[in-house]
């Protein structure tokens, strides 16, 4: 089967008027069967209420983003991507979207897209998104990403929109991609081939560094998985227990710390008790040299370190970070687009367990699930039993449904613990019972996805003893 064609596009903006729907009107005809593609942007001030059209077809959301502005503290804008599939046909200029919202307020955009050849039943195969910002920096050198979008079928077409903050200049396309759409907002919807099942990241760049939102979905010709469902892979029945370097000495951990600390647990006869784990908890790479992770000086060999681990009979545990460069903790390197190489560096180091975490990146909602599932994806491939935590920050550390929300797509998305409670920071009496707190919005443990309470605060030195056992109780 053929690749999925582009047939014709077009786009809105609205810079002044303040309004509560934003409209598009294919000026060609349309063919019956085709698939429709509609990207939204508009103020958080505002919420869709409904996508629809002339004919009556049925939108789809697909994913969707909250970027966060660094420079002001805040919350920009919101976008998504719904699909029409399988669509009635229409004469030209005789089919309108229209976007509705829940407020009145201007900048919002519509760009949409008719596409022939896609399933008429199932056609997205792989989605993702990414918010190129974070508290460091924006893009950086004016690069952004879709992050990796899987793909399982063969002859897909990867279609990608990317966004930038307003005067920062000229997009520019992936590799290989035909512009379709470019509006006053500096945006570009653009399309390329995918050719064959594999992992796909989109960059873009633009003549300045800027906030950036790039998305990309793959249409099918024929049914797609979106979203992708990994089936349990028999592991995590138990809790994971042991021993996790950021709070003992944060982004200043060394290779030396962790290995004493790997020793005197064997010394405490803890291990015994089940206590087997050893996490090496972030600040470990701290950038990339020809797409491979590269470690700090704190951390000379960590092969090493991870023979000497399980030379104890312990379980080494990795850490890695999901965003685009720039955004993990301190600004060290993350796994966005990276998923395959980092799967594999974590397989070869012979870890049994993966923490991949959300650090300053705001991955959100459905984005998250897309960008946890593309590695989920690469840990299956490297056919090694690796437990993997899906730690992933709520949308807003009070909100009630982040717990519930996350817990329903982590198995799917391949992870065997899901986060329930956000960091909070050193373990005193009081957070230790908002910790708690927090569990009532969680879904219930089960057998290979079991809720991740962060870390234990014994012996913490600002709990006392009968705290202290309070904690572990927990």
């Amino acid at each position: 089967m053929t690749a999925p064609t582009y047939v014709q596009s077009g786009h809105v903006d609205n810079a002044a008027g303040s309004v509560t729907s934003i409209a598009y009107q294919f000026t060609s005809a349309q063919t019956a069967g085709n698939c429709n593609i509609v990207f939204v942007s508009h103020l958080d001030s505002q919420l869709i209420t409904s996508v629809l059209d002339t004919k009556g077809n049925a939108y789809a959301l697909i994913g969707s983003a909250h970027p966060y502005n660094a420079t002001n503290n805040a919350w920009a804008y919101i976008m998504e991507v719904y699909v029409a599939a399988n669509i009635v046909g229409a004469s030209a200029n005789s089919n309108t979207v229209t976007v509705n919202f829940s407020a009145s307020a201007n900048f919002q955009l519509i760009a949409c897209a008719e596409y022939s050849g896609a399933n008429a039943i199932s056609p997205v195969d792989g989605y993702n998104c990414m918010v190129n910002s974070g508290p460091y920096n924006y893009s950086p050198s004016g690069q952004g990403q879709t992050g990796s979008i899987c793909t399982t079928q063969s002859n897909d077409t990867i279609i990608a929109f990317c966004q930038s903050k307003a005067g920062s200049g000229v997009l520019g396309n992936p590799g290989g991609f035909t512009t379709r759409i470019t509006g006053t907002f500096d945006y570009l919807v653009s399309d390329g081939p995918a050719g064959t099942p594999g992992f796909y990241n989109e960059i873009f760049t633009t003549s300045v560094a800027d906030l950036m939102v790039c998305m990309g979905l793959a249409l099918s010709p024929t049914p797609g998985i979106f979203p992708q469902i990994l089936p349990p892979n028999g592991l995590s029945n138990l809790p994971q227990m042991g021993w996790d370097s950021w709070r003992y000495n944060g982004a200043n951990t060394t290779q030396a710390q962790i290995l004493t600390q790997a020793n005197q647990l064997i010394a405490l006869g803890l291990q015994g008790y089940g206590y087997n784990l050893i996490n090496a908890n972030d600040c470990i790479y701290t950038s990339r040299s020809a797409g491979n992770l590269v470690a700090n000086a704190n951390f000379p060999n960590v092969a090493t370190m991870a023979n000497s681990i399980r030379a104890l009979g312990l379980n080494f545990a990795m850490y890695l970070n999901a965003g685009y460069p720039g955004t993990g903790c301190n600004g060290f390197a993350t796994s966005g687009g990276f998923e395959q190489t980092d799967a594999a560096l974590t397989a070869s180091l012979g870890a049994t367990y993966l923490m991949y975490d959300d650090c300053y990146d705001f991955m959100r909602s459905v984005n998250a699930q897309a960008g946890y599932t593309a590695m989920g994806i690469a840990l299956r491939a490297t056919g090694h039993n690796i437990v993997y935590l899906c730690s992933c920050l709520p949308v807003f550390p009070d909100d009630a449904s982040f717990a519930g929300g996350v817990g329903d797509w982590v198995s799917s998305a391949g992870g065997n613990l899901a986060i329930t409670a956000a960091d909070l920071g050193t373990m005193t009496y009081a957070t230790m019972l908002t910790q708690l707190n927090q569990q009532s919005n969680a879904k219930p443990s089960l057998p290979g996805r079991l809720n991740w309470m962060d870390y234990l605060g014994t012996g913490n030195g600002v709990l006392t003893d009968a705290e202290g056992r309070t904690c572990m109780a927990m």
